[in-house]
């Protein structure tokens, strides 16, 4: 059951982009948090690599 929300802030662009992205591919972005924390939990911790992303 999915009773918890989330909130984080993120640059205007990035989530425009990001969003964007998604819904071409139609997948909600709650779908892709949602599997974000699962991978975390699976890999007990980061299941990327960070200096990628920044």
């Amino acid at each position: 059951m999915k009773d918890s929300t989330v909130s984080a802030r993120v640059e205007y662009a990035v989530k425009i982009e990001a969003k964007e992205i998604l819904r071409q591919l139609g997948i909600p972005v709650s779908v892709v948090i949602n599997s974000l924390y699962r991978q975390i939990i699976y890999k007990n911790g980061i299941p990327l690599q960070l200096e990628q992303c920044l």
